[in-house]
């Protein structure tokens, strides 16, 4: 019983480190882009 609670306990954790690498990817995403968008404008108007 010990062997199988820690296997699914590794299970679950394995499912729970993913979801927060996949929320985290999302997020830097995002802060990635907003940064992007911000600094875009700068350059245009430089380039202009």
């Amino acid at each position: 019983m010990k062997a199988l609670k820690k296997m699914s306990f590794k299970i679950l954790q394995k499912a729970v480190d993913r979801q927060a690498i996949r929320c985290k990817m999302r997020a830097s995403k995002q802060a990635v882009s907003r940064v992007i968008f911000r600094r875009f404008p700068e350059t245009e108007n430089i380039e202009k």
